[in-house]
C-alpha cells in the first residue's frame, strides 16, 4: 500500500513519482534551511550526501576531544560532565572533597582550589588503580581506607 514510499509514509515521500525522500535527512541539510520542509519532489545529490557526513565526521572529532581530554582545568570548568582521559568527571552541586570510583566526582568549588590540577591528577591516578586490580580489592584496600 505504502511502496511508493518504502512503506514508510511518515518519513518518506515520494510526491514525483521517481524515488523517495527521507525527509529527516534532506531537512538537515543546509540546502533547505535545516529545519525547513523539504520541497515536494526534491531529490538528494551525492554532494548533499558528503555534507552530511561531513558533518558527522566533524561532530564525531569533536566528541573524541571531548572524551580524550588531558587538560585537568578543562575538566573541572566544564559541567555538569566533562573527561579527563577517558575517565567520566561528575559536577556535584555541593562542595565536596574530590573523590573517585571508577569516575572522578568533583565539588562545585573545585577548579578555584590552589591544587585543582595536583587533585584532578590523583583522582585520575586512583581510577586508574581501581581498573588494574579490581572493584573489590580496590574497595577493600583504598576507599574505605580513604573513609576512616
Amino acid at each position: 500500500m505504502f511502496a511508493y514510499c518504502m512503506n514508510n509514509p511518515v518519513n518518506n515521500v515520494d510526491s514525483a513519482g521517481m524515488r523517495p525522500v527521507n525527509v529527516n535527512l534532506a531537512n538537515h541539510l543546509g540546502e533547505y534551511g535545516g529545519s525547513k520542509t523539504v520541497p515536494v519532489g526534491t531529490s538528494i545529490t551525492g554532494e548533499d550526501i558528503i555534507g552530511v557526513m561531513k558533518d558527522i565526521g566533524e561532530a564525531f572529532g569533536r566528541f573524541i576531544d571531548f572524551v580524550t581530554n588531558d587538560d585537568e582545568m578543562r575538566a573541572l570548568e566544564n559541567g555538569p560532565i566533562s573527561f579527563y582521559r577517558y575517565r567520566l568527571v561528575v559536577h556535584l552541586p555541593w562542595d565536596i572533597d574530590p573523590f573517585s570510583f571508577g569516575a572522578i566526582f568533583v565539588g562545585r568549588d573545585a577548579k578555584n582550589w590552589d591544587i585543582a590540577v595536583e587533585t584532578m591528577q590523583h583522582e585520575y591516578g586512583h581510577c586508574v588503580h581501581m581498573s588494574q586490580i579490581g572493584v573489590i580489592p580496590y574497595f577493600v584496600t583504598v576507599a574505605i581506607p580513604s573513609l576512616i
